[in-house]
């Protein structure tokens, strides 16, 4: 639904159009990393199981803070 203010809702893909649920704001959070939120809810992407290593982890949606799970390094490649 896009609409759900709940923690460790996943995070997932769609069509692309208008709806606040499907448009996502990147703020900086210091040191060359990056908070990504949803507009809807006001939720941070974050890794579930927090800081794991291991691959394959889905992406949900969890309050901001400054937990290292919630904050990505954007390297751009040319």
């Amino acid at each position: 639904g896009g609409r759900s203010t709940d923690n460790n809702v996943a995070a997932l893909q769609f069509n692309c159009d208008n709806d606040p649920s499907r448009t996502w704001r990147i703020s900086g959070s210091g040191g060359g990393t990056y908070q990504i939120s949803n507009v809807q809810t006001g939720k941070c992407v974050t890794i579930a199981g927090g800081t794991l290593p291991n691959n394959n982890i889905e992406g949900v949606q969890f309050d901001c803070d400054s937990d290292t799970s919630r904050t990505w390094t954007i390297r751009l490649k040319l």
